[in-house]
């Protein structure tokens, strides 16, 4: 019985790292034209595991373009009306 709890528990604790080590999901938008404040977009859209892999994908993406703007989102996902809806990464 002793075995079995033991497998059960080691079982259990590496599932338990497992999901406290899986990193948050951060989207990159790119905004070639400039993010408009109505009508559709035209823009880039990618992934990234960080923020700062985000951030400097967003950057690169928008040297030498002045009308460029990019945003990097967390937890990132398509809403009801076909639009990205973002969480706030404080509250992860």
């Amino acid at each position: 019985m002793n075995k079995k709890f033991l497998a059960f528990a080691a079982i259990a604790i590496i599932n338990l790292s497992a999901c406290s080590t899986q990193s948050a999901r951060w989207t990159g938008f790119y905004y070639p034209e400039g993010a408009p404040t109505v009508g559709e977009a035209v823009f880039e859209a990618q992934d990234f595991d960080t923020k700062a892999e985000c951030e400097t994908w967003a950057t690169e993406k928008s040297q030498g373009n002045e009308l460029a703007e990019h945003y990097c989102g967390y937890q990132c996902k398509y809403d009801s009306t076909g639009q990205y809806a973002c969480g706030d990464e404080t509250s992860a």
